[in-house]
């Protein structure tokens, strides 16, 4: 699929549709980040946060993913010595596991069932801000798996990613596809803490990753980005270009 390019436009204010095959990604494009001064000094990926924080037209209408991306917990830890030693959750099943949670919250959950019980979740982690974004458990989008139609999930952790200048940024939606032989996973894929620190490109964008079940577990493709929305690092630039934007709140669509 990473080979197979992109067709769709997207303009300011308005909703982007970008198709790979049969497979439709949905976003909502907040553009107009550029209104306001350049930054006078040079970028982290912290202050890239305020940057953008400042330019966006209307903050209020961000996403949850967008929100936690703009302002991330403080970084504090929860010990395993304050989790209680078992967790019950009644008659509901909890597709992560609690024990693998270093900070409180998930949210924003999706869901995609299959034939022969096959069930894939995924949600919102806050956990994921707390480690590097280039390792499973620094993906702020969690993913968990089922075989036998929800009543038991595997939590998966994460979705890999090789960039250390990118970080998966929640807000999921998920496809099943070929009657459960593939799922397809799509979630803000943002600018990490360690962006315009070096000379590589950082955008706020939405990407898809293709999971593939087998008797041995869950493989995930890389980040497969579907649009190019702007270098967000350019905005410290004294004049900065003026194409750049945020694709936020992403929805999938298979045929």
């Amino acid at each position: 699929m990473a080979g197979r390019g992109h067709e769709g436009v997207a303009g300011p204010g308005v909703t982007g549709v970008f198709t790979v095959k049969r497979l439709v990604v949905l976003c909502v494009c907040l553009a107009g980040v550029l209104a306001g001064p350049a930054a006078s000094a040079a970028t982290t990926g912290s202050s890239l946060r305020s940057l953008v924080a400042a330019r966006l037209p209307y903050p209020n209408s961000a996403s949850q993913g967008l929100s936690i991306w703009l302002n991330p917990p403080d970084g504090q830890l929860t010990t395993s010595a304050g989790r209680a030693a078992t967790v019950s959750f009644g008659s509901n099943v909890d597709a992560a596991n609690p024990q693998e949670d270093t900070a409180g919250g998930q949210s924003e959950e999706a869901i995609a069932a299959a034939s022969g019980g096959r069930v894939m979740a995924d949600w919102n982690d806050i956990t994921g801000v707390m480690f590097p974004p280039n390792t499973r458990s620094g993906s702020v989008t969690g993913v968990g798996y089922s075989t036998d139609g929800g009543r038991h999930f595997r939590d998966l952790v994460g979705l890999p990613n090789p960039n250390p200048d990118e970080q998966w940024s929640g807000d999921p939606a998920i496809v099943a596809i070929d009657g459960g032989a593939h799922y397809i996973v799509g979630s803000l894929y943002a600018p990490s803490f360690n962006a315009c620190g070096d000379t590589h490109p950082s955008m706020f964008t939405v990407a898809v990753s293709v999971a593939t079940p087998s008797s041995a577990g869950v493989a995930f493709t890389k980040p497969i980005i579907v649009n190019n929305p702007g270098n967000l690092c350019a905005l410290a630039r004294r004049r900065p270009p003026n194409n750049i934007a945020i694709l936020d709140k992403d929805w999938l669509a298979w045929d």
